[in-house]
């Protein structure tokens, strides 16, 4: 009798402890999220520290305004808990994306809240009255983008709020939110971790104010290969005085009229440089400069991280980076 009642005993632990085994692997399963471009996903990456992973959409260098997504983005989709987007119009290919996958993950705008800038015309430019006062449209989140016009990518929103780095705080915290609501166990570590960033993040401001403080006024104008550092002219006093390809896109056939009207901008602002991107072609900047009589900088980052080897491989990397290359080419 005693063995059969030490027998039942040792059945109870052993299933009591079956069930401990498997309650603790249900709740160390890591929460997904993928984030559309590596610049939101290396963001995302130091709030979420070791607990949960973070996948991209977008490669290293790679342009986000002419991806196509494959079958295993589409799987990684299908996969995630959460997607992290930038919103404002950048991911065009996004809702047929989450279409095809099925997926049931939540969609994160991680600008959510922030101020959106139009795109400037040439002639809005030159008036800097007009880009000082015009340039404010509407709330990320709360504000619908124009529909894309013809020969456009993006239309009149403009994207690229990350290049203002008090902007990406505000990242920060949206994202901190949404690990928070996923993850709830894991708060007191997203809480932590989004307020060392933070502070990273607050440096770094500070030191583009005083690293770029060397750059004469006359020598603060810029011309790039694509739309992309509006937000960071109107943070950080710079002009930019044209694009070579005008509204943000990367992909369209500019009008040769407007290539002539950029060289001879270029001529009469003396315009010290032509930026190129880490995501552009380079052919028709190229050529620009070359009519122009100025130098082709290879390359700011815009849009996308650098590999693992490159000094733009993080986000505060790129940043650097990116000083480094205005403090060369301006002072």
């Amino acid at each position: 009798m005693k063995n059969v009642r030490f027998l039942v005993l040792v059945v109870l632990i052993a299933s009591l402890s079956l069930s401990t085994i498997k309650v603790t692997h249900a709740q160390a399963k890591k929460v997904k999220a993928v984030a559309t471009t590596t610049i939101i996903q290396d963001i995302a990456k130091n709030v979420a520290g070791d607990k949960l992973t973070v996948d991209f959409l977008v490669p290293t260098d790679g342009d986000v305004h002419a991806f196509q997504p494959t079958p295993q983005d589409i799987r990684k989709i299908a996969d995630a808990d959460l997607i992290l987007v930038n919103g404002v119009g950048l991911e065009r290919f996004l809702d047929k994306l989450i279409a095809d996958s099925g997926t049931k993950g939540k969609v994160v705008t991680v600008s959510q809240g922030l101020a959106i800038q139009k795109f400037l015309s040439i002639e809005a430019r030159a008036d800097a009255s007009a880009a000082d006062t015009a340039q404010i449209i509407g709330v990320s989140g709360s504000y619908k983008c124009g529909v894309p016009q013809a020969g456009e990518d993006i239309g009149e929103c403009d994207p690229h709020l990350w290049q203002n780095v008090a902007n990406v705080i505000v990242y920060t915290l949206n994202i901190r939110d949404a690990f928070v609501a996923a993850d709830p166990a894991n708060a007191e570590a997203y809480n932590t971790n989004a307020g060392n960033y933070i502070a990273a993040l607050q440096q770094l401001d500070a030191e583009l104010f005083t690293s770029l403080a060397n750059i004469p006024k006359a020598n603060r104008v810029l011309v790039t290969n694509h739309d992309a550092m509006g937000y960071f002219a109107t943070r950080y006093g710079f002009q930019i005085a044209g694009v070579v390809l005008p509204g943000g896109t990367t992909g369209q056939e500019p009008d040769p009229k407007a290539v002539a009207a950029l060289i001879t901008l270029i001529k009469a602002k003396h315009v010290k440089a032509v930026f190129l991107e880490n995501v552009a072609n380079d052919k028709l900047a190229n050529q620009i400069a070359s009519q122009s009589g100025v130098k082709v900088i290879q390359a700011l980052y815009t849009d996308a991280l650098g590999d693992e080897k490159s000094s733009g491989a993080t986000y505060l990397g790129m940043i650097r980076a990116n000083i480094k290359t205005l403090q060369d080419a301006l002072k």
